[in-house]
């Protein structure tokens, strides 16, 4: 038996939103050929590349988290944010390459459905709502 690495990362990394903060994210397993031995470890990588309206050319953070299972969920993931996520499988002789990653985006905890109102010709008005407040804004010509 080759004690050699595997040569790719896992396929089929996909993202599952549970709720706005929250994400299931799953893989297929990698097969035997590619991994060259029996995988006993997937790293999950979670990348943070921007929150808010803050964004840097390398990762503002990063975390990793190890499992033997084809899945991990990521709890409380900031509102608003970007990640990348990849997963590396292990075997004895160590890890493999990490799979492309994939962009998480989590979901803003607004509603920002908006409405009209009628006004005088040449003028728009748009309203939302912010927790505890009303917004507008009115636009002329």
């Amino acid at each position: 038996m080759l004690n050699v690495e595997p040569s790719v990362g896992p396929d089929s990394v996909s993202l599952a939103e549970l709720n706005g903060t929250t994400y299931n994210i799953s893989w297929a397993p990698l097969i035997r050929e590619k991994s060259y031995g029996k995988v006993i470890l997937y790293d999950v990588k979670e990348e943070l590349l921007l929150r808010g309206a803050r964004q840097k050319r390398s990762p503002i953070s990063s975390r990793t988290l190890k499992t033997t299972a084809t899945f991990v969920i990521l709890y409380d993931l900031p509102r608003c944010s970007q990640y990348h996520v990849s997963v590396r499988a292990y075997t004895n002789a160590g890890p493999g390459p990490y799979s492309q990653p994939m962009v998480l985006e989590t979901s803003s905890e607004y509603d920002f459905r908006a409405s009209s109102v009628p006004m005088p010709t040449k003028n728009v008005l748009f309203a939302w709502l912010l927790p505890n407040r009303l917004v507008t804004a009115n636009l002329q010509k």
